[in-house]
Protein backbone atom coordinates (compact mmCIF):
# COMPACT_ATOMS: atom_id res chain seq x y z
CA UNK A 1 0.00 0.00 0.00
CA UNK A 2 1.16 3.56 -0.88
CA UNK A 3 0.36 6.77 0.66
CA UNK A 4 1.28 9.45 -1.83
CA UNK A 5 2.16 12.70 0.05
CA UNK A 6 2.06 16.22 -1.39
CA UNK A 7 3.84 19.36 -0.35
CA UNK A 8 2.66 22.17 -1.87
CA UNK A 9 5.16 25.41 -1.63
CA UNK A 10 4.38 28.81 -2.72
CA UNK A 11 6.64 32.31 -2.74
CA UNK A 12 6.03 35.57 -2.74
CA UNK A 13 5.90 37.42 -6.51
CA UNK A 14 5.51 33.83 -8.20
CA UNK A 15 3.05 33.25 -10.54
CA UNK A 16 2.36 30.03 -9.80
CA UNK A 17 3.50 27.43 -6.74
CA UNK A 18 5.42 24.38 -6.48
CA UNK A 19 4.82 20.74 -5.32
CA UNK A 20 6.90 18.24 -4.68
CA UNK A 21 5.69 14.56 -4.67
CA UNK A 22 6.84 12.13 -2.16
CA UNK A 23 6.12 8.02 -2.81
CA UNK A 24 6.30 6.88 0.02
CA UNK A 25 6.03 3.14 0.41
CA UNK A 26 4.44 2.37 3.67
CA UNK A 27 4.22 -1.12 5.30
CA UNK A 28 1.28 -2.68 5.84
CA UNK A 29 0.65 -4.17 9.24
CA UNK A 30 -2.60 -6.33 9.71
CA UNK A 31 -3.46 -5.72 13.56
CA UNK A 32 -5.59 -7.72 15.86
CA UNK A 33 -6.37 -8.29 19.52
CA UNK A 34 -5.25 -11.92 20.77
CA UNK A 35 -5.87 -11.96 24.47
CA UNK A 36 -7.93 -10.22 27.31
CA UNK A 37 -7.17 -10.71 30.48
CA UNK A 38 -9.56 -9.97 33.43
CA UNK A 39 -9.39 -8.65 36.83
CA UNK A 40 -11.16 -8.81 39.61
CA UNK A 41 -14.88 -8.60 39.72
CA UNK A 42 -14.91 -5.90 42.48
CA UNK A 43 -12.82 -4.71 45.98
CA UNK A 44 -14.92 -6.83 47.91
CA UNK A 45 -14.62 -9.93 45.21
CA UNK A 46 -11.32 -11.05 43.77
CA UNK A 47 -13.09 -13.45 41.35
CA UNK A 48 -12.42 -12.61 37.62
CA UNK A 49 -14.38 -10.40 36.22
CA UNK A 50 -14.74 -11.99 32.75
CA UNK A 51 -13.62 -14.62 30.82
CA UNK A 52 -12.61 -14.69 27.06
CA UNK A 53 -14.98 -16.70 25.29
CA UNK A 54 -14.00 -16.21 21.24
CA UNK A 55 -12.06 -13.68 19.33
CA UNK A 56 -13.64 -13.82 15.36
CA UNK A 57 -12.51 -12.16 12.63
CA UNK A 58 -14.06 -10.48 10.51
CA UNK A 59 -13.91 -10.27 6.42
CA UNK A 60 -11.13 -7.78 4.88
CA UNK A 61 -12.88 -4.12 5.61
CA UNK A 62 -15.70 -5.76 8.33
CA UNK A 63 -15.43 -5.28 12.53
CA UNK A 64 -14.17 -8.22 14.05
CA UNK A 65 -14.91 -8.85 17.96
CA UNK A 66 -13.85 -9.85 20.86
CA UNK A 67 -16.60 -11.96 23.28
CA UNK A 68 -16.16 -12.19 27.06
CA UNK A 69 -18.28 -13.54 29.45
CA UNK A 70 -19.09 -11.05 32.46
CA UNK A 71 -19.49 -12.97 35.98
CA UNK A 72 -22.61 -12.65 37.72
CA UNK A 73 -21.80 -10.35 39.99
CA UNK A 74 -19.95 -8.30 37.64
CA UNK A 75 -20.96 -4.74 37.17
CA UNK A 76 -20.94 -3.93 33.34
CA UNK A 77 -20.41 -0.99 33.55
CA UNK A 78 -17.15 -0.73 35.18
CA UNK A 79 -15.53 -3.98 33.85
CA UNK A 80 -11.73 -4.21 34.50
CA UNK A 81 -9.18 -5.50 31.92
CA UNK A 82 -6.06 -6.34 33.71
CA UNK A 83 -4.09 -6.46 30.46
CA UNK A 84 -4.62 -6.84 26.38
CA UNK A 85 -2.24 -8.86 24.27
CA UNK A 86 -1.53 -8.06 20.33
CA UNK A 87 -1.00 -9.31 17.17
CA UNK A 88 0.55 -8.56 14.11
CA UNK A 89 1.23 -9.73 10.81
CA UNK A 90 3.80 -7.71 8.75
CA UNK A 91 4.07 -7.25 4.79
CA UNK A 92 6.85 -5.67 2.33
CA UNK A 93 9.06 -4.47 5.91
CA UNK A 94 11.54 -5.91 7.50
CA UNK A 95 9.87 -4.70 11.35
CA UNK A 96 9.12 -7.74 12.99
CA UNK A 97 6.69 -7.94 16.23
CA UNK A 98 8.70 -6.59 18.74
CA UNK A 99 9.14 -3.36 16.87
CA UNK A 100 5.43 -3.23 15.68
CA UNK A 101 3.65 -4.60 19.38
CA UNK A 102 4.76 -1.66 21.49
CA UNK A 103 3.47 0.78 18.30
CA UNK A 104 0.04 -0.01 18.30
CA UNK A 105 -2.18 2.67 19.13
CA UNK A 106 -5.76 1.73 19.87
CA UNK A 107 -8.91 4.42 19.62
CA UNK A 108 -10.14 3.95 23.49
CA UNK A 109 -7.61 2.52 25.87
CA UNK A 110 -8.62 -1.02 26.36
CA UNK A 111 -6.52 -1.42 29.96
CA UNK A 112 -8.37 -0.18 33.37
CA UNK A 113 -12.52 0.17 33.68
CA UNK A 114 -14.72 -0.40 30.68
CA UNK A 115 -18.31 0.22 30.38
CA UNK A 116 -19.52 -2.48 28.59
CA UNK A 117 -22.69 -2.34 28.90
CA UNK A 118 -22.92 -2.31 25.10
CA UNK A 119 -20.94 -2.80 22.18
CA UNK A 120 -17.14 -1.19 22.87
CA UNK A 121 -15.84 -0.10 19.26
CA UNK A 122 -11.93 0.55 19.05
CA UNK A 123 -9.81 0.80 16.04
CA UNK A 124 -5.85 -0.54 16.20
CA UNK A 125 -3.90 1.75 14.31
CA UNK A 126 -0.52 1.12 12.84
CA UNK A 127 -0.04 2.58 9.36
CA UNK A 128 -3.49 1.46 8.75
CA UNK A 129 -6.87 0.97 10.70
CA UNK A 130 -8.36 -1.79 11.63
CA UNK A 131 -11.98 -1.71 13.31
CA UNK A 132 -13.06 -4.11 16.23
CA UNK A 133 -15.68 -4.31 19.16
CA UNK A 134 -15.54 -6.08 22.45
CA UNK A 135 -18.80 -7.55 23.64
CA UNK A 136 -19.47 -8.48 26.90
CA UNK A 137 -22.46 -11.32 27.67
CA UNK A 138 -23.46 -11.87 30.90
CA UNK A 139 -25.52 -15.01 32.26
CA UNK A 140 -27.52 -14.42 35.08
CA UNK A 141 -29.46 -17.29 37.72
CA UNK A 142 -33.10 -16.17 38.06
CA UNK A 143 -34.99 -18.57 40.41
CA UNK A 144 -38.32 -18.16 42.20
CA UNK A 145 -40.59 -20.28 44.06
CA UNK A 146 -43.91 -21.01 45.94
CA UNK A 147 -44.21 -23.93 48.16
CA UNK A 148 -46.54 -26.82 46.37
CA UNK A 149 -46.08 -25.39 42.80
CA UNK A 150 -45.98 -27.64 39.90
CA UNK A 151 -42.71 -27.78 38.11
CA UNK A 152 -40.60 -25.04 37.99
CA UNK A 153 -41.53 -21.04 37.30
CA UNK A 154 -41.58 -19.74 34.09
CA UNK A 155 -39.05 -16.49 34.47
CA UNK A 156 -38.87 -14.43 31.39
CA UNK A 157 -36.19 -11.91 32.46
CA UNK A 158 -36.41 -9.49 29.30
CA UNK A 159 -39.99 -8.85 30.18
CA UNK A 160 -39.73 -9.39 34.09
CA UNK A 161 -42.64 -11.77 34.15
CA UNK A 162 -43.06 -14.80 36.46
CA UNK A 163 -45.51 -17.59 35.97
CA UNK A 164 -45.79 -20.00 38.78
CA UNK A 165 -48.25 -22.92 37.75
CA UNK A 166 -50.43 -23.75 41.33
CA UNK A 167 -52.35 -27.34 41.53
CA UNK A 168 -56.47 -27.32 41.53
CA UNK A 169 -57.98 -26.25 44.87
CA UNK A 170 -54.79 -23.94 45.95
CA UNK A 171 -55.70 -21.06 48.22
CA UNK A 172 -53.93 -18.37 45.99
CA UNK A 173 -54.76 -16.06 49.03
CA UNK A 174 -52.03 -18.06 51.30
CA UNK A 175 -49.46 -18.88 49.50
CA UNK A 176 -45.49 -19.09 51.02
CA UNK A 177 -42.84 -18.02 49.09
CA UNK A 178 -39.79 -20.14 49.16
CA UNK A 179 -36.94 -18.79 47.10
CA UNK A 180 -36.64 -15.64 45.13
CA UNK A 181 -33.22 -14.79 43.56
CA UNK A 182 -34.18 -12.12 40.89
CA UNK A 183 -30.19 -11.22 40.18
CA UNK A 184 -26.86 -11.22 41.21
CA UNK A 185 -26.67 -12.90 44.76
CA UNK A 186 -25.34 -10.20 47.27
CA UNK A 187 -25.37 -7.82 44.61
CA UNK A 188 -29.07 -7.39 44.03
CA UNK A 189 -31.54 -5.03 46.09
CA UNK A 190 -35.03 -6.22 47.15
CA UNK A 191 -38.17 -3.77 47.68
CA UNK A 192 -40.05 -6.50 49.82
CA UNK A 193 -38.74 -9.98 51.18
CA UNK A 194 -39.86 -13.36 50.73
CA UNK A 195 -41.95 -13.13 53.86
CA UNK A 196 -43.40 -10.41 52.66
CA UNK A 197 -44.56 -10.93 49.53
CA UNK A 198 -45.77 -14.71 51.06
CA UNK A 199 -48.41 -12.26 52.99
CA UNK A 200 -49.97 -10.88 49.87
CA UNK A 201 -52.83 -11.98 48.21
CA UNK A 202 -52.36 -13.81 44.68
CA UNK A 203 -55.67 -13.33 42.79
CA UNK A 204 -54.24 -10.50 41.22
CA UNK A 205 -50.71 -10.25 39.88
CA UNK A 206 -47.73 -9.05 42.42
CA UNK A 207 -44.76 -6.98 41.50
CA UNK A 208 -41.42 -6.94 43.12
CA UNK A 209 -38.85 -4.21 42.54
CA UNK A 210 -34.97 -5.10 42.65
CA UNK A 211 -32.08 -2.84 41.68
CA UNK A 212 -29.17 -4.28 40.22
CA UNK A 213 -25.92 -2.18 39.89
CA UNK A 214 -28.13 1.27 40.61
CA UNK A 215 -30.63 0.22 38.27
CA UNK A 216 -34.14 -0.84 39.31
CA UNK A 217 -36.48 -3.03 37.26
CA UNK A 218 -40.02 -3.99 38.38
CA UNK A 219 -40.93 -7.76 38.45
CA UNK A 220 -44.46 -8.85 38.07
CA UNK A 221 -45.34 -12.65 39.31
CA UNK A 222 -48.44 -14.15 37.88
CA UNK A 223 -49.67 -17.28 40.15
CA UNK A 224 -52.03 -19.12 37.96
CA UNK A 225 -54.03 -22.69 38.44
CA UNK A 226 -52.89 -25.47 36.11
CA UNK A 227 -55.63 -28.05 34.51
CA UNK A 228 -52.71 -30.39 35.22
CA UNK A 229 -50.46 -31.78 37.82
CA UNK A 230 -48.16 -33.34 35.83
CA UNK A 231 -46.31 -32.55 32.86
CA UNK A 232 -43.60 -34.40 30.18
CA UNK A 233 -41.50 -31.52 29.92
CA UNK A 234 -39.09 -33.01 27.96
CA UNK A 235 -37.80 -36.49 26.04
CA UNK A 236 -35.19 -36.12 24.02
CA UNK A 237 -34.06 -39.54 21.91
CA UNK A 238 -30.60 -39.94 21.64
CA UNK A 239 -28.85 -43.22 20.09
CA UNK A 240 -29.29 -45.30 22.80
CA UNK A 241 -30.28 -43.67 25.77
CA UNK A 242 -33.86 -41.59 26.46
CA UNK A 243 -33.29 -38.03 28.81
CA UNK A 244 -36.71 -37.54 30.31
CA UNK A 245 -37.84 -34.41 31.89
CA UNK A 246 -40.98 -33.80 33.74
CA UNK A 247 -42.70 -31.14 35.97
CA UNK A 248 -45.41 -32.05 39.06
CA UNK A 249 -46.21 -30.78 42.42
CA UNK A 250 -43.28 -29.79 44.40
CA UNK A 251 -43.33 -32.88 47.75
CA UNK A 252 -44.98 -35.05 45.78
CA UNK A 253 -45.11 -38.05 47.22
CA UNK A 254 -44.03 -40.15 43.82
CA UNK A 255 -42.84 -38.71 40.75
CA UNK A 256 -41.20 -40.72 38.12
CA UNK A 257 -41.94 -42.01 34.34
CA UNK A 258 -42.85 -44.85 32.56
CA UNK A 259 -41.18 -45.59 29.32
CA UNK A 260 -41.96 -48.66 26.78
CA UNK A 261 -41.03 -49.86 23.63
CA UNK A 262 -44.02 -49.56 20.80
CA UNK A 263 -45.96 -52.82 20.59
CA UNK A 264 -44.68 -53.75 23.91
CA UNK A 265 -48.13 -53.69 26.34
CA UNK A 266 -46.01 -53.26 29.38
CA UNK A 267 -44.76 -50.36 31.06
CA UNK A 268 -41.36 -50.07 32.39
CA UNK A 269 -40.75 -47.69 35.37
CA UNK A 270 -37.14 -45.51 35.01
CA UNK A 271 -34.93 -45.92 37.84
CA UNK A 272 -33.04 -43.42 39.88
CA UNK A 273 -35.19 -40.23 39.28
CA UNK A 274 -33.87 -36.53 40.36
CA UNK A 275 -36.26 -34.83 41.83
CA UNK A 276 -35.55 -31.18 42.72
CA UNK A 277 -38.61 -29.37 43.96
CA UNK A 278 -41.36 -29.30 41.23
CA UNK A 279 -39.24 -31.10 39.00
CA UNK A 280 -37.90 -34.58 38.16
CA UNK A 281 -35.80 -35.66 35.31
CA UNK A 282 -33.97 -39.27 34.69
CA UNK A 283 -32.24 -41.71 31.46
CA UNK A 284 -33.38 -44.80 30.54
CA UNK A 285 -31.32 -47.50 28.03
CA UNK A 286 -32.73 -47.76 25.00
CA UNK A 287 -31.95 -49.80 21.82
CA UNK A 288 -30.44 -47.79 18.78
CA UNK A 289 -32.86 -46.74 15.47
CA UNK A 290 -36.09 -48.19 17.54
CA UNK A 291 -39.46 -46.08 18.53
CA UNK A 292 -40.27 -45.43 22.16
CA UNK A 293 -43.76 -43.84 23.97
CA UNK A 294 -42.96 -42.19 27.65
CA UNK A 295 -44.86 -40.52 30.14
CA UNK A 296 -44.31 -39.02 32.97
CA UNK A 297 -46.58 -39.17 36.13
CA UNK A 298 -46.88 -37.21 39.61
CA UNK A 299 -49.17 -39.68 42.46
CA UNK A 300 -51.92 -41.00 40.58
CA UNK A 301 -52.02 -38.54 37.48
CA UNK A 302 -50.06 -39.61 34.71
CA UNK A 303 -49.04 -37.18 31.42
CA UNK A 304 -50.03 -37.95 27.64
CA UNK A 305 -48.02 -40.12 25.94
CA UNK A 306 -45.47 -38.95 23.89
CA UNK A 307 -43.32 -41.47 21.09
CA UNK A 308 -39.79 -40.44 20.40
CA UNK A 309 -37.53 -42.55 17.83
CA UNK A 310 -33.43 -43.26 18.67
CA UNK A 311 -30.96 -42.37 16.62
CA UNK A 312 -27.85 -44.86 15.10
CA UNK A 313 -24.40 -45.84 16.35
CA UNK A 314 -21.87 -44.22 14.11
CA UNK A 315 -18.51 -44.84 14.36
CA UNK A 316 -14.84 -43.48 13.22
CA UNK A 317 -13.80 -44.46 10.27
CA UNK A 318 -10.23 -45.91 10.58
CA UNK A 319 -10.65 -45.35 14.29
CA UNK A 320 -9.00 -49.06 14.83
CA UNK A 321 -5.10 -46.68 12.63
CA UNK A 322 -5.11 -50.25 10.46
CA UNK A 323 -5.48 -48.07 7.30
CA UNK A 324 -2.28 -45.63 6.21
CA UNK A 325 -0.62 -44.83 2.81
CA UNK A 326 2.26 -42.58 2.08
CA UNK A 327 2.20 -40.40 -1.37
CA UNK A 328 5.03 -38.35 -2.28
CA UNK A 329 6.51 -39.10 0.76
CA UNK A 330 3.81 -37.96 3.28
CA UNK A 331 2.23 -40.82 5.42
CA UNK A 332 -1.08 -40.45 5.60
CA UNK A 333 -3.66 -41.95 8.55
CA UNK A 334 -6.27 -43.57 5.39
CA UNK A 335 -6.34 -45.44 2.57
CA UNK A 336 -6.44 -43.02 -1.38
CA UNK A 337 -9.72 -41.57 -1.56
CA UNK A 338 -11.10 -42.07 2.15
CA UNK A 339 -9.69 -39.16 4.09
CA UNK A 340 -11.25 -38.99 7.36
CA UNK A 341 -8.51 -38.16 9.58
CA UNK A 342 -5.80 -35.64 9.24
CA UNK A 343 -2.42 -34.95 10.66
CA UNK A 344 0.52 -32.17 10.14
CA UNK A 345 2.75 -34.61 8.44
CA UNK A 346 2.42 -32.25 5.02
CA UNK A 347 3.37 -29.25 6.90
CA UNK A 348 6.65 -31.14 8.75
CA UNK A 349 7.89 -32.65 4.72
CA UNK A 350 9.48 -29.33 4.40
CA UNK A 351 12.00 -30.51 7.18
CA UNK A 352 11.82 -34.30 6.32
CA UNK A 353 9.68 -35.29 9.65
CA UNK A 354 6.68 -37.56 9.80
CA UNK A 355 5.04 -36.73 13.17
CA UNK A 356 2.38 -39.30 12.64
CA UNK A 357 2.82 -42.92 11.17
CA UNK A 358 1.30 -46.32 11.85
CA UNK A 359 3.61 -48.91 13.87
CA UNK A 360 3.13 -52.59 14.57
CA UNK A 361 3.55 -51.20 18.02
CA UNK A 362 -0.60 -52.36 19.08
CA UNK A 363 -2.80 -52.93 22.75
CA UNK A 364 -3.26 -56.25 24.23
CA UNK A 365 -5.38 -58.26 23.06
CA UNK A 366 -6.04 -56.16 19.55
CA UNK A 367 -6.65 -58.56 16.50
CA UNK A 368 -5.16 -55.39 14.11
CA UNK A 369 -1.71 -54.93 13.35
CA UNK A 370 -1.06 -51.23 13.84
CA UNK A 371 -1.60 -48.19 16.07
CA UNK A 372 -0.68 -44.26 15.42
CA UNK A 373 2.54 -43.18 17.20
CA UNK A 374 2.35 -39.34 17.56
CA UNK A 375 6.16 -37.66 17.89
CA UNK A 376 6.93 -34.31 18.72
CA UNK A 377 9.74 -32.61 16.85
CA UNK A 378 11.68 -29.30 15.83
CA UNK A 379 11.22 -29.12 12.41
CA UNK A 380 13.82 -27.16 10.59
CA UNK A 381 15.10 -25.93 7.05
CA UNK A 382 18.13 -23.87 6.51
CA UNK A 383 18.41 -23.02 10.30
CA UNK A 384 14.75 -21.84 10.22
CA UNK A 385 11.74 -23.52 11.64
CA UNK A 386 9.30 -24.10 14.44
CA UNK A 387 7.99 -26.66 17.17
CA UNK A 388 5.68 -29.22 15.49
CA UNK A 389 3.39 -31.39 17.80
CA UNK A 390 3.11 -35.13 16.63
CA UNK A 391 -1.13 -35.02 15.90
CA UNK A 392 -4.30 -36.68 15.00
CA UNK A 393 -7.33 -35.13 14.53
CA UNK A 394 -10.41 -34.59 12.25
CA UNK A 395 -10.16 -32.91 9.39
CA UNK A 396 -7.73 -32.02 6.73
CA UNK A 397 -3.94 -30.02 6.70
CA UNK A 398 -5.11 -27.52 4.13
CA UNK A 399 -1.62 -25.36 3.27
CA UNK A 400 1.50 -24.20 4.93
CA UNK A 401 1.83 -20.62 5.23
CA UNK A 402 6.08 -19.99 5.37
CA UNK A 403 6.45 -21.79 8.79
CA UNK A 404 2.91 -21.90 9.67
CA UNK A 405 0.04 -24.50 9.23
CA UNK A 406 -3.61 -23.82 8.32
CA UNK A 407 -6.08 -26.65 9.46
CA UNK A 408 -9.97 -27.04 8.72
CA UNK A 409 -11.04 -29.18 11.73
CA UNK A 410 -14.10 -31.35 11.73
CA UNK A 411 -16.41 -34.20 10.13
CA UNK A 412 -19.87 -34.12 9.73
CA UNK A 413 -21.84 -35.99 12.60
CA UNK A 414 -25.10 -35.88 13.46
CA UNK A 415 -25.34 -38.22 16.33
CA UNK A 416 -24.67 -37.39 19.94
CA UNK A 417 -21.91 -40.24 21.10
CA UNK A 418 -21.71 -40.10 25.29
CA UNK A 419 -18.16 -40.86 25.56
CA UNK A 420 -14.64 -41.55 23.13
CA UNK A 421 -12.80 -44.90 24.55
CA UNK A 422 -9.35 -46.04 23.20
CA UNK A 423 -6.17 -47.34 24.03
CA UNK A 424 -2.77 -45.09 24.36
CA UNK A 425 0.36 -44.92 25.92
CA UNK A 426 2.61 -42.05 25.96
CA UNK A 427 5.83 -39.98 27.30
CA UNK A 428 6.60 -36.75 28.18
CA UNK A 429 9.19 -34.74 28.34
CA UNK A 430 9.88 -31.56 29.50
CA UNK A 431 9.26 -28.51 27.54
CA UNK A 432 12.34 -27.70 25.14
CA UNK A 433 10.88 -25.47 22.72
CA UNK A 434 9.03 -21.95 23.06
CA UNK A 435 8.42 -21.42 19.09
CA UNK A 436 6.62 -18.11 19.27
CA UNK A 437 5.70 -15.03 21.55
CA UNK A 438 2.25 -16.42 22.03
CA UNK A 439 0.97 -18.40 25.33
CA UNK A 440 -2.50 -19.94 26.10
CA UNK A 441 -4.19 -17.77 27.74
CA UNK A 442 -3.87 -17.65 31.68
CA UNK A 443 -0.81 -19.86 30.84
CA UNK A 444 2.99 -18.85 32.37
CA UNK A 445 4.08 -21.67 30.26
CA UNK A 446 8.18 -21.85 30.66
CA UNK A 447 10.94 -24.03 29.34
CA UNK A 448 11.10 -26.70 31.73
CA UNK A 449 7.72 -27.18 32.47
CA UNK A 450 6.35 -30.75 31.82
CA UNK A 451 4.78 -31.17 28.40
CA UNK A 452 1.28 -32.93 28.05
CA UNK A 453 0.18 -35.73 25.72
CA UNK A 454 -3.84 -34.83 25.47
CA UNK A 455 -7.37 -35.90 23.55
CA UNK A 456 -10.25 -34.40 23.11
CA UNK A 457 -13.24 -34.53 21.34
CA UNK A 458 -16.28 -31.87 20.79
CA UNK A 459 -19.79 -32.02 19.43
CA UNK A 460 -20.72 -28.59 17.68
CA UNK A 461 -22.75 -26.73 15.30
CA UNK A 462 -19.88 -25.16 13.49
CA UNK A 463 -20.64 -23.66 9.91
CA UNK A 464 -17.84 -22.19 8.18
CA UNK A 465 -18.79 -19.00 7.46
CA UNK A 466 -18.07 -18.12 11.16
CA UNK A 467 -15.79 -19.99 12.21
CA UNK A 468 -13.99 -21.21 9.05
CA UNK A 469 -11.80 -18.13 8.60
CA UNK A 470 -7.86 -17.60 8.07
CA UNK A 471 -6.25 -14.93 10.22
CA UNK A 472 -7.04 -12.36 7.29
CA UNK A 473 -10.81 -13.35 8.00
CA UNK A 474 -11.16 -15.13 4.50
CA UNK A 475 -13.24 -18.43 4.62
CA UNK A 476 -10.58 -21.03 3.77
CA UNK A 477 -12.58 -24.17 6.02
CA UNK A 478 -15.49 -26.26 4.02
CA UNK A 479 -19.03 -27.63 5.28
CA UNK A 480 -17.09 -31.07 5.26
CA UNK A 481 -14.25 -29.54 7.98
CA UNK A 482 -15.98 -26.12 8.87
CA UNK A 483 -13.31 -25.04 11.83
CA UNK A 484 -10.19 -23.08 10.78
CA UNK A 485 -7.19 -23.17 13.10
CA UNK A 486 -4.74 -20.61 11.12
CA UNK A 487 -1.16 -21.15 13.65
CA UNK A 488 -0.33 -17.28 12.58
CA UNK A 489 -3.04 -16.09 15.05
CA UNK A 490 -4.34 -17.51 18.04
CA UNK A 491 -7.59 -15.84 17.45
CA UNK A 492 -8.60 -19.05 15.25
CA UNK A 493 -7.59 -21.29 18.01
CA UNK A 494 -10.70 -23.88 18.70
CA UNK A 495 -11.91 -22.19 22.37
CA UNK A 496 -14.12 -25.17 23.99
CA UNK A 497 -16.40 -22.84 25.09
CA UNK A 498 -17.73 -21.27 22.00
CA UNK A 499 -21.03 -20.34 21.63
CA UNK A 500 -20.85 -23.24 19.03
CA UNK A 501 -20.18 -26.50 21.04
CA UNK A 502 -22.57 -28.45 22.42
CA UNK A 503 -21.03 -31.24 24.30
CA UNK A 504 -16.81 -31.78 25.09
CA UNK A 505 -14.67 -33.93 26.62
CA UNK A 506 -10.85 -34.10 27.34
CA UNK A 507 -7.95 -36.16 29.25
CA UNK A 508 -4.65 -34.90 29.89
CA UNK A 509 -1.76 -37.00 30.66
CA UNK A 510 1.57 -34.90 32.44
CA UNK A 511 2.71 -37.92 33.09
CA UNK A 512 4.55 -41.12 31.24
CA UNK A 513 2.15 -44.16 30.76
CA UNK A 514 4.54 -46.63 29.89
CA UNK A 515 2.02 -49.76 29.38
CA UNK A 516 -0.93 -49.42 27.09
CA UNK A 517 -4.12 -47.78 28.72
CA UNK A 518 -7.77 -48.01 27.99
CA UNK A 519 -9.25 -44.43 28.60
CA UNK A 520 -12.58 -43.33 28.52
CA UNK A 521 -13.61 -39.37 28.05
CA UNK A 522 -17.12 -38.76 28.83
CA UNK A 523 -19.00 -36.37 26.51
CA UNK A 524 -20.27 -33.63 28.43
CA UNK A 525 -23.38 -31.50 26.74
CA UNK A 526 -24.31 -28.12 27.94
CA UNK A 527 -27.43 -28.41 25.35
CA UNK A 528 -29.69 -31.72 25.54
CA UNK A 529 -32.11 -30.34 22.26
CA UNK A 530 -29.83 -29.21 19.65
CA UNK A 531 -28.47 -31.32 17.34
CA UNK A 532 -25.06 -31.26 16.18
CA UNK A 533 -23.60 -31.28 12.85
CA UNK A 534 -19.89 -31.69 13.10
CA UNK A 535 -17.75 -33.55 15.69
CA UNK A 536 -13.99 -32.75 16.41
CA UNK A 537 -11.69 -35.59 17.50
CA UNK A 538 -8.20 -34.66 18.37
CA UNK A 539 -4.81 -36.20 19.96
CA UNK A 540 -1.53 -34.85 20.48
CA UNK A 541 1.29 -35.84 22.10
CA UNK A 542 2.04 -32.22 23.15
CA UNK A 543 -1.03 -29.96 24.49
CA UNK A 544 0.55 -26.38 23.40
CA UNK A 545 1.59 -27.51 19.75
CA UNK A 546 -0.69 -24.96 18.46
CA UNK A 547 1.02 -22.17 19.74
CA UNK A 548 4.89 -24.27 18.61
CA UNK A 549 5.33 -25.07 22.73
CA UNK A 550 6.39 -28.13 23.89
CA UNK A 551 9.13 -31.15 24.04
CA UNK A 552 10.83 -32.98 21.75
CA UNK A 553 10.81 -35.67 23.90
CA UNK A 554 7.22 -36.47 24.04
CA UNK A 555 5.17 -39.16 22.02
CA UNK A 556 1.76 -40.46 22.06
CA UNK A 557 0.57 -43.87 20.74
CA UNK A 558 -3.17 -44.15 19.88
CA UNK A 559 -5.22 -47.61 19.15
CA UNK A 560 -8.85 -48.55 19.03
CA UNK A 561 -10.73 -45.51 19.26
CA UNK A 562 -14.47 -46.36 19.37
CA UNK A 563 -17.64 -43.83 20.41
CA UNK A 564 -20.19 -44.99 22.86
CA UNK A 565 -23.62 -43.98 23.02
CA UNK A 566 -24.48 -46.00 26.25
CA UNK A 567 -25.29 -43.81 29.66
CA UNK A 568 -21.53 -42.81 30.68
CA UNK A 569 -20.88 -41.55 34.19
CA UNK A 570 -19.31 -37.55 33.04
CA UNK A 571 -17.35 -38.58 36.52
CA UNK A 572 -15.89 -41.78 34.42
CA UNK A 573 -12.25 -41.28 34.10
Amino acid sequence: MKHLIYTCMAAAGLMAGSCIKNDIPYPVIELKIENMESGPVSSDNPSPAFTLQSIELGKKGEISTVYLLLDEQCDPRNVEVKSVTYGCVPHNTTLTAEDILPKIQTSYPLTGHLDLSSPLPVTLSLYQDYEWQIVAEQNITYRFAIAGQIGESVIDDEKHTITVNMPKGTDLSHLTVTEMKLGPQGVTQYDVTPEELSARDFNSPQQVQTTIHEKTVTWTINAVIAQNSVTLAGAYAWSKVIWLYGEGLDGAAKMGFRYRKSGSEAWLEAEKVNIDGGKFSAHVAADAESTYEVRAYCNDEESPIQTVKTGTTPQLPNGSMEDWHTDNKIVYPFLPGENYWGTGNPGAKIGDKTLTQGVSDVRPGSTGKQSAWLKSYHVAVFGIGKFAAGNLFTGDYLKTAGTNGIIAFGRPMTQRPTALRFWMKGKVGKIDRLDSNNRPSGQEVQKGDPDMNMVYIALGNWTKEEYGRDKDGNVVANDNSPICVDTRSVATFFNPKSKAVIGYGERLFDKNVDEWTQVTIPVVYNDMKTQPTHIMVVCTASRWGDYFIGSTQSELWIDDMELLYDYVDPQTK
